[in-house]
Parts: C-alpha cells; structure tokens; sequence
C-alpha cells in the first residue's frame, strides 16, 4: 500500500497568515456554536498538555517498561488529537462548503487537503475517512511511524507527524471561522 504524502499541502497552509485565512472566511455560512468550540478547543488544548507531561505519567500506575512508555505517550496524544479535530469538530458545513471556494482562494488548500486520496467530488474527505476510521477501529499505528486508516475498502497510511500536523490545520480552521463569524 502507497503512503500518502501530504506534506507539500501541509507546508503550503503553514504559510498561509491566519488573518489572510480568516478575511476569506468572513462572509461564508460556516457556523460554530459557542458550546462546541469551547468544548472542542478545550479538548484540543488539553492534547497540547498531555504532550508536555512526563512519560511515567502514561504508565497508569503499571510497571510498563521505560522504553515503552514514550510509544504509549505519542500514541495516546495522536489519538486524543484525532479524536479532538476530527470526531468533535466534525463540521460537514466546513468539510463540504469549501467545495465551492475559488482556486485562488488560500481556502482552496484546506480543499485540496480535504480532498486527498479521493478520487472523485462528492466521495468522503479524508477526514470523514480517517473519523470513520477511529470510530470504527480501523487505525492502526505501524512500527514505521505512520498510521494506517481503514474504512470501508479504503485504506491509507499517512506517517504519523503528518497526521499530527492535519489535527493541527483542522483545529486552525476551525477557530478561525468561530472567529470570522463573531467578527461579522
């Protein structure tokens, strides 16, 4: 099985400005409501703390070798991130209404993004894909860093620190139109 790179996507929305990101969404039917982005930030946000704890923490009390506990840090903050940003979020106004953004559009990355590994308009996005996926148990994190997603005959490994970074635009995305839409 092909890995799938997104890395040139993932570099190119790095360097997107957020208020050039929130200007474009400013305007667009996206709708955030005050309970789910507090709920769903403060979650996200909590991933960022538990990256930051100790590794002993990660034991539960067990006597879990050393040298496994950081695979268990890292694998229990990805899946806490992909549950945050992709489960939680989960926005099919967002995910489906950037169908319609421009080319020209900084939007259009998210897009792009969205879209890889479909092959047609109007199939699941990647992250419909890898949410099934977890609800459903079909992750799998491999000894080679990355992560297999399996859905319903789809199947995709994307290496782990791009999943991170994926978590991390879907959360970008997200706040910026809660606060496009409090700017309105």
């Amino acid at each position: 099985m092909a890995t799938l790179d997104l890395s040139l996507t993932l570099r190119q929305l790095a360097g997107v400005p957020d208020a050039s990101l929130r200007n474009e969404l400013q305007g667009l039917p996206f709708d955030v409501p005050d309970r789910k982005f507090h709920t769903a930030f403060s979650a996200y946000g909590a991933t960022k703390l538990l990256a930051s704890l100790d590794e002993s923490t990660f034991s539960g009390g067990l006597p879990i070798p050393s040298e496994t506990l950081a695979g268990i840090k890292n694998t229990s903050v990805l899946l806490l991130r992909l549950y945050a940003s992709l489960v939680y979020m989960r926005s099919a106004a967002l995910e489906r209404g950037l169908d319609s953004v421009p080319a020209d559009s900084k939007l259009s990355l998210f897009k792009q993004l969205y879209r890889s590994g479909c092959v047609k308009k109007g199939e699941d996005t990647l992250p419909q894909r890898i949410r099934n996926a977890l609800c459903h148990g079909g992750v799998e994190f491999l000894d080679n860093g990355n992560l297999r997603f399996t859905d319903r005959g789809f199947e995709v490994e994307i290496p782990g620190h791009q999943v991170n970074d994926l978590c991390h635009h879907v959360y970008r995305l997200y706040c910026l139109a809660f606060q496009a839409q409090h700017a309105s």
